[in-house]
């Protein structure tokens, strides 16, 4: 059954494919079964054939820009506050974020599963004067292991401290507990 199918595609290759809405599956199988693999091995061709200008076309008028160049990302962010509301920051996420935004002024993290080293993280930020966590459910922040570290070293620029859902809290890290 093959061979007459590659034999009978070799055929409507030769007449066309417009007439393949016309063939009926019961009246002619093998023609039938030819045709519609010829229609999926042109389809296949234009896949294959895809114009990246095309592309670019089609996904510019969604905004969206294509570079013939690979991207490459930016050694610096401009950015100047850093808010997140993910479950889970990894420790890797607040490295990459003092090294690629230095200028941050205002760090927000709301309830966050974050082990209280990661605030350490933070000290690298010079330009930090507004800082905002919101400990997570299972209070994985500890204020005397966590934040007052972090006080010790920025709080003499810190215009803005919100701490909510800790446990204790000792500006003066006198009470230890």
């Amino acid at each position: 059954m093959a061979e007459r199918c590659v034999a009978v595609s070799e055929m409507v290759k030769e007449a066309g494919t417009g007439w393949i809405n016309n063939l009926s599956l019961y009246q002619f199988p093998y023609l039938y079964y030819a045709a519609k693999i010829m229609v999926s091995l042109q389809v296949l061709e234009l896949v294959e054939q895809w114009d990246k200008g095309l592309e670019s076309r089609l996904l510019m008028g969604a905004g969206v820009r294509i570079s013939a160049e690979p991207a490459v990302p930016p050694s610096q962010l401009s950015l100047r506050t850093l808010n997140s509301t993910a479950e889970y920051v990894p420790i890797q996420g607040l490295d990459a974020a003092t090294h690629l935004c230095p200028e941050t002024r205002s760090v927000t993290l709301s309830n966050a599963w974050l082990p209280s080293a990661a605030l350490y993280k933070l000290m690298m930020m010079q330009h930090l004067t507004s800082i905002s966590l919101t400990n997570s459910e299972g209070l994985s922040l500890d204020f005397h292991e966590g934040v007052l570290p972090l006080l010790t070293v920025c709080g003499h620029q810190l215009q803005n401290l919100i701490l909510v859902n800790f446990t204790s809290v000792d500006i003066t890290g006198k009470l230890q507990t």
